[in-house]
This record gives C-alpha cells, sequence and structure tokens, in this order.
C-alpha cells in the first residue's frame, strides 16, 4: 500500500475517532438520528447557541451592534439571543431536543428578516417559535 492510501485511511479514522467521541455528562436532547430518513435532533443548548449566533448576525448586518446601538459588542448580542433562545428551547419544554430541519427554517427566516422589522418588533418569525422548533418524541 502506498504512502498516500495509508495517510487517507488514517486520516479517515480520525475523523470517525473524534466524531464519535462524547463530552462527559449527559445532555437532553442528544443528537440522533431516528430513521434513515428521520429527523436529527440538536440539543438544545446548542440549538439556542445557532440560534444567538444567527440572529447576532442579522442584527450586525443591520447596524444594531457597536458602541452607540442596541447592543455594544458581539458577545453582549449573543449573551442577550442566547438567554432568550434557550428559554425558548429549554429542555423542559423540549425534552426531545430540538429539530434541526424546523430549525433550517427559522434560521432561513431569521437571515431573511428586514432591517426594518427588527428595529419594530423584537418578536420572532413564527417559524422560530417553540411550538415550532421542539422536536416530537
Amino acid at each position: 500500500m502506498n504512502a498516500s492510501k495509508v495517510a487517507l485511511i488514517a486520516g479517515a479514522l480520525f475523523v470517525v475517532m473524534i466524531g464519535c467521541e462524547r463530552a462527559p455528562g449527559s445532555r437532553v436532547g442528544t443528537t440522533v438520528t431516528t430513521a434513515a430518513h428521520g429527523p436529527r435532533m440538536i440539543m438544545n443548548d446548542d440549538a439556542a447557541m445557532i440560534l444567538a449566533k444567527a440572529r447576532c448576525l442579522r442584527e450586525n448586518a443591520c447596524d444594531e451592534v457597536g458602541p452607540t446601538r442596541r447592543f455594544a459588542d458581539r458577545d453582549e448580542c449573543k449573551r442577550n439571543f442566547f438567554d432568550a433562545s434557550l428559554a425558548t428551547v429549554e429542555p423542559e419544554a423540549c425534552p426531545a431536543g430540538v429539530d434541526e430541519s424546523k430549525l433550517s427554517l427559522c434560521l432561513d427566516d431569521l437571515r431573511s428578516e428586514r432591517c426594518e422589522d427588527i428595529r419594530a418588533s423584537l418578536a420572532e418569525p413564527a417559524s422560530c417559535r417553540r411550538s415550532e422548533l421542539c422536536a416530537s418524541r
């Protein structure tokens, strides 16, 4: 076997091994695939961070992040939206986690929000409501 094939196989094994490692402790809403084509679930805290980052990217694009803006910096923005997002998808409300495909729809809606809409209302798009995001068991 030549060196390039050995390197390729070793790299693939490394990726598989890294992907199989688990963080210590169990978390609610563990990412699982329920069937070959079934929905994928996202852990609650991961979904909250994804939502917070998406919202802050939009806020930044709408010039709402900066010293004299709604949020002083990106960290303040993320903290604010993470807390709000986690309250929406908290483990008690979404014990099975967050449905990845539904989260994707919410993210699309967040990305396409008009800046005027963001400034006029603090309400999330309908696709980002708890009733839409939580995975069913």
